[in-house]
C-alpha cells in the first residue's frame, strides 16, 4: 500500500481489513469466482465449467470491483464486499486465487489455458458461466484430512491413530505391540484428495522438537504428495506442553 505497482492494469490494492472490522482477514479457504463475461479459459463445450467451481484463496490485499470498472475484468468474488478475483487481458490470464491448490477446478482451469492458448477468443455473450444459484456466497465449509504420522519401529513415516494417546496396538504380553499402521503417509494423502478433501494435515506427533526444518522426512514425504496432491498441504506438530508453545 503506497506505493506503485508495475502499472499493467490500473485501480489500488486495499487492505482487505478496512471494509469491516469484523471482517475475518486473511481471506482464507474456498471462494466462487463470478464471471462477468464468457472467456475460452472457463468455457467447456460439454458445460462441465458451471460456474459452481470454488478455488482456494489466501490474501489479506484486494483490488476492489468498485474501482475497477474495466474491460479487463474478466470474475469477481465476495468476502465483505466485491473484489477482482480474474483479470484477463489479451492471453494475459491473472488469478487471485491459487489455481494449482485449487484441486479439480484448478487444474482444469490451467488445462484450458495450456490447451487452448491464445485464449483471447471472443466467445458470445450468451456462453458467459454462471452459478445456477447465489445461496451461499463466500467462503465453503472445508473438509479437512488430518494425519497424523509418525516412525514405527523400523524407522518408516507411517499414519496411526492412538487409543487414549498410545498408538501401539495392544498385546496379551507385557511386551510393547507395534505402532498402528493405518497406512503410508503420501497414500493416504492421495487418497483422501480424491475423495474430495479440500486440505490436508499432517501433524508428525514425534518430530518438530526444535524446527520443522530439520525433519527431513516429514519433508520428503510433502514433497512427495505435492505430485499428486492439489489441496493445500499444511504440517505441524511436536508442541506438548506450553512451554513448547511459548518457544
Amino acid at each position: 500500500p503506497g506505493h506503485e505497482g508495475l502499472g499493467v492494469f490500473p485501480g489500488a490494492v486495499r487492505y482487505l481489513g478496512n471494509i469491516s472490522e469484523d471482517l475475518v482477514v486473511p481471506h482464507m479457504g474456498w471462494n466462487r469466482a463470478r464471471m462477468r463475461k464468457p472467456s475460452v479459459a472457463f468455457h467447456e463445450e460439454d458445460g462441465s465449467c458451471s460456474g459452481e467451481e470454488r478455488y482456494y484463496f489466501t490474501h489479506s490485499f484486494a483490488l476492489l470491483s468498485k474501482e475497477l470498472d474495466s474491460d479487463v475484468v474478466l470474475g469477481t468474488t465476495f468476502h465483505g464486499e466485491d473484489f477482482v478475483s480474474v483479470l484477463q487481458q489479451g492471453n494475459i490470464l491473472a488469478t487471485q486465487f491459487h489455481p494449482e491448490k485449487s484441486g479439480k477446478a484448478g487444474l482444469a482451469l490451467i488445462g484450458r489455458f495450456l490447451h487452448n492458448f491464445p485464449v483471447d477468443r471472443v466467445l458470445e455473450e450468451s456462453l458467459v458461466v454462471q452459478a445456477r444459484s447465489t445461496d451461499h456466497v463466500g467462503l465453503a465449509r472445508r473438509v479437512i484430512a488430518c494425519l497424523d504420522v509418525r516412525s514405527n519401529d523400523a524407522g518408516d513415516l507411517v499414519v496411526t491413530k492412538g487409543q487414549q494417546y498410545d498408538v501401539r496396538e495392544r498385546t496379551q504380553s507385557t511386551e510393547r505391540g507395534e505402532v498402528r499402521n493405518l497406512g503410508k503417509p503420501v497414500d493416504l494423502a492421495r487418497h483422501y484428495f480424491e475423495e474430495g478433501a479440500d486440505e490436508v494435515v499432517f501433524l508428525n506427533i514425534t518430530s518438530f522438537r526444535s524446527s520443522p526444518l530439520h525433519d527431513q522426512p516429514m519433508l520428503e514425504v510433502l514433497r512427495r504428495t505435492s505430485e499428486h496432491v492439489f489441496v493445500p498441504l499444511c504440517v505441524g506438530g511436536g508442541i506438548r506442553d506450553l512451554e513448547l508453545a511459548g518457544e
